[in-house]
Order: C-alpha cells, then sequence, then structure tokens
C-alpha cells in the first residue's frame, strides 16, 4: 500500500514540475523573441539614421559647388558661359531639393516608427532629435546660399549680355579674317578699273603691269578662305599671269587645252602675304 501511495504523490510531483518548465520555456522564447525584435528594431532605425546622414553629406557637396560657382561669379572668375553657370545652379537647387524632401520622408517615418515602438529608446529619441537640428541647420545654410545666389542672376544677366556682344565682335573679327578677294581680268580691264597701271617699256615693249596701292574691291569677288580653294581659270598655261605674291608651296596650278585650275593646298601660307588674288589673263 504505501508503495503505491508513493508512487502517485511522484506522478504528481513530476507533473507540477513539467508544468512549470513548460511555462518557463514559453517565457524564455518570448523573451528571445522580444529581444531579436528589438535588435531588429535598432537595426532599422540606424540603417535609416545613417540613410538621413547620407543625404545631409550630398547636400554638402552640393553646396560646395554652388558656393564656388558664386565666389566665381563674384570675383570675375568665370571659365563657363552664363547659361552652363544658370543651368549648373538650377541644377545644383534642383538636387538639393530632391535629397531635402527624400530627407524629410526619413524623418517622418523614423518618428513614427518610435512613436510605435512599445519601448522608449532614450538614445535613438537623442539621435533623432540631434539629426532633426542638423537638418535645420543645413536648410538654413541653403536659404542664405538661395538669397546669395539669387543677387548674382543680375551679375550673370550682364555676364550673358558681354559673353553675346564679345561672342559677336568673335564673329565678325573671324569673318574679317576669313575674308579674301580675288579677280580673273583682262590687263586692260584692271588699268580701266583703277586697279592697275602701266609702267616702262616702249611703244608697248617690256611694258609692266603695277597694282595701286588704293585701288577699290569694287570688282573683286568676296570669298571666305575657311571654304574657298580652287579657282577655274578661262584660260590655259601661259595665257595668264597671278599678279599678287602668294606662296609658291601654297598652291598649284593644272592646264588644260583651254583652262586650269588653281588649287590652294595651304589657306594659310597662301592668304598671307595678301587677302587679295589678282589673276592677269590674255585678250
Amino acid at each position: 500500500m504505501k508503495r503505491i501511495l508513493t508512487f502517485f504523490v511522484l506522478i504528481l510531483f513530476l507533473g507540477c514540475n513539467t508544468e512549470k518548465i513548460q511555462k518557463l520555456e514559453k517565457q524564455v522564447s518570448e523573451l528571445d523573441s522580444l529581444n531579436a525584435s528589438q535588435s531588429q528594431y535598432v537595426e532599422d532605425i540606424t540603417l535609416m539614421i545613417g540613410d538621413v546622414y547620407d543625404n545631409l553629406e550630398t547636400i554638402r557637396q552640393k553646396q560646395g559647388i554652388l558656393s564656388k560657382v558664386s565666389h566665381d561669379v563674384e570675383t570675375g572668375q568665370v571659365t563657363k558661359d552664363p547659361k552652363t553657370i544658370i543651368n549648373s545652379i538650377n541644377d545644383g537647387f534642383t538636387q538639393i531639393n530632391t535629397v531635402l524632401d527624400q530627407n524629410q520622408k526619413k524623418i517622418e517615418e523614423l518618428e513614427k516608427r518610435l512613436r510605435s515602438y512599445r519601448i522608449n529608446n532614450k538614445g535613438l529619441n537623442k539621435l533623432v532629435k540631434q539629426l532633426k537640428e542638423t537638418i535645420v541647420i543645413r536648410e538654413q545654410e541653403i536659404d542664405s546660399l538661395r538669397t546669395v545666389i539669387s543677387s548674382l542672376n543680375i551679375t550673370i544677366e550682364g555676364l550673358e549680355v558681354q559673353v553675346a556682344e564679345q561672342t559677336v565682335k568673335i564673329e565678325k573679327q573671324t569673318q574679317k579674317l576669313n575674308t579674301a578677294h580675288y579677280i580673273i581680268a583682262t590687263e586692260d580691264s584692271l588699268y580701266s578699273y583703277g586697279i592697275a597701271h602701266r609702267r616702262g617699256g616702249f611703244i608697248g615693249i617690256g611694258r609692266k603691269l603695277i597694282l595701286k596701292k588704293d585701288f577699290t574691291l569694287e570688282k573683286f569677288k568676296t570669298v571666305d578662305i575657311s571654304k574657298f580653294n580652287s579657282l577655274e581659270i578661262p584660260r590655259s598655261d601661259g595665257d595668264f599671269e597671278i599678279l599678287t605674291t602668294h606662296a609658291s608651296n601654297s598652291f598649284e596650278i593644272k592646264s588644260g587645252d583651254k583652262k586650269s585650275h588653281l588649287t590652294i593646298k595651304n589657306a594659310d601660307q597662301f592668304w598671307v602675304k595678301s587677302k587679295v588674288l589678282i589673276v592677269v589673263i590674255d585678250d
């Protein structure tokens, strides 16, 4: 009888312990799950904060670029045309605005997650607060930079006018440098046009045709030397003469039965002594 009683007591004791063990295991499991959840929460928040700081660094770099542009304009050290400067400024502020919007959304998400989490993490709250303060300071700096850049608009517009005027001036100078004149005419025609006069000789023998110093270009044809590289002369070899001076190695002449072709091989050398080409042809 004693053995039976002892047996039932032992069963009751083991049953109670098993229930306690299961309850304890459940608590441990819940605690592990809570710890894992909290660790993941902290990791997510930390990554979001890191993203915001990365964005702030991007803004800082853009600020540096815009500040340099502002300094260059103020000190007259501009190396780019005004349109490029304006586009660069607008692109810079567009990118900054995009990053600021991203930061605002991330901060709102951070605050929402901090409020919803059941455990109050003072360290994270403090970190987010400092982050918001940094963002406010950065936004104030951006607003100040906007004010400075706005004041430069007049300067940039003035530069644009100057560049436009300079461009026109350069184009005119280039056009002038690239402009040359030529004429193909008989000796009598050149004489009658007041381009040349006759000198020396006796009853027409040994007479030379000399260019006048003050002749006009009225009868000449105008060409762009950057595009003008050949000329057809309506005479064969020996029936014409080039009266103006040009480097002999800068051109070549190929003659046929009734006409010849002058080809300019090096325009710079050909026109270096004179921007006028006069070809005298026989009657």
